[in-house]
């Protein structure tokens, strides 16, 4: 089933103070959640591919936004987005949301981050480290 377009940053907030929460009671990532995470590391650490596929490009803009939530929150928020989001949802938005967002998850940071997501990302040195939070 698609997903109903973003169109609130705020909502989008409320979402990942959501799926903080979640991950926090749950004590780790679902499997799914772990992949992403390994993923947004591994693009981070290799940077965007070259070519210019679909998959490319939503691979350079998901990178960038990373890059974003990295340099405003840091690993933790990194873990966050990815376990909640992923590539494809962030590629759909308009450049405005994907650079709004990580200023206000800044904004938001108190009610966003837990000690789990600080564990896990600083576990998350290598591209197989997020997978032992299953």
């Amino acid at each position: 089933m698609p997903q109903p377009k973003d169109t609130s940053v705020d909502r989008l907030v409320d979402e990942l103070v959501d799926a903080a929460k979640v991950i926090h009671n749950r004590d780790g990532l679902k499997p799914t959640q772990a992949t992403r995470v390994s993923e947004a590391f591994s693009l981070l650490v290799s940077g965007p591919q070259l070519g210019s596929s679909k998959a490319v490009a939503n691979r350079k803009v998901y990178f960038e936004f990373l890059t974003l939530v990295d340099k405003n929150v840091g690993r933790k928020g990194v873990v966050l987005c990815a376990a909640a989001l992923g590539v494809s949802r962030v590629a759909s938005w308009r450049d405005r949301m994907r650079v709004d967002l990580p200023i206000r998850i800044k904004e938001r940071e108190g009610e966003l981050m837990s000690q789990k997501l600080e564990v896990i990302a600083n576990t998350c040195e290598s591209t197989e480290d997020a997978l032992q939070w299953l």
